[in-house]
């Protein structure tokens, strides 16, 4: 059994131990696609929540710990982003957003404490409001939590892109939106998103609004050209799953990063 995978080493016969944000990573990671850019990371699997994880406490073995900080060195970053990847979660049904604790700018010297923060949302009593809610299995839980650890992206702008629009549920419709900085202000929705909808028919812009992450003009977020770039991979990402995705992206310079694609729930 294994707890500790590299994004770019794992297998498909691994993926139900990654959890679903980082097995639809996992997937991206091992083509060979211009635009699939993952940023690099490693996954402790629900394995490891499972045997190291009970009634709030984690006692992870010092050989293990010593594995994840090994790949933390290996990343040869800074810091990392240390993100929920649980079973069940981004699934077709239920996406849990918002449901569990992300960290982000995580140091060498707080990688347990985030880890072990991202395990505990898992047993909030939010969660089981969203599990009673959705009309889930509780033995949703019993499946575990993966934990993602990626290198940290600088960004300069992210954001999201919907792949059919929410709203009209038009499937000839793409909606972006973006802000200034770290994407995570907008899934907490702490910040108005600049927002665009793309009309794949006539291949155009037909809507635009700005944001109040930024006191600049919402075509200094984003330019037409790099618009059109977040549009075609977003549909590269649809063809691929072979479903309308909800995508979360990174800028850095003219480098576009996945953080993460999963199926639009309603």
């Amino acid at each position: 059994m294994k707890y500790l995978i590299p994004l770019s080493e794992s297998t498909p016969a691994d993926r139900d131990q990654m959890g679903g944000k980082a097995a639809a990573l996992a997937q991206l990671a091992s083509v060979q696609h211009q635009d699939f850019v993952v940023p690099p990371g490693f996954v402790l699997t629900t394995q490891a929540y499972l045997e190291y994880f009970h009634n709030g406490t984690a006692s992870i073995p010092s050989e293990l710990l010593q594995q994840i900080l090994a790949q933390f060195d290996h990343l040869g970053s800074k810091s990392v982003a240390v993100r929920s990847s649980a079973a069940s979660e981004d699934g077709s049904a239920s996406s849990w957003a918002g449901q569990f604790t992300t960290h982000l700018y995580v140091t060498r010297n707080r990688l347990l404490e985030s880890i072990v923060g991202c395990w505990q949302s898992f047993k909030t009593p939010a969660t089981q409001s969203y599990i009673n809610q959705r009309g889930l299995e509780s033995s949703q839980q019993s499946k575990g939590m993966a934990v993602l650890i990626q290198q940290m992206v600088e960004s300069e702008v992210a954001g999201v892109i919907f792949t059919k629009n929410p709203v009209s549920q038009l499937k000839t419709e793409i909606v972006i939106e973006a802000v200034a900085g770290q994407g995570e202000q907008l899934a907490q929705g702490d910040v108005t998103p600049a927002h665009f909808v793309w009309d794949t028919v006539t291949d155009q812009l037909v809507s635009e609004s700005g944001s109040s992450s930024s006191h600049t003009d919402v075509r200094q977020l984003l330019t037409e050209n790099e618009l059109k770039k977040l549009v075609t991979i977003g549909k590269d990402l649809e063809k691929f799953f072979g479903a309308p995705q909800d995508i979360e992206w990174a800028k850095v310079g003219q480098q576009i990063y996945i953080l993460q694609s999963r199926p639009i729930t309603t």
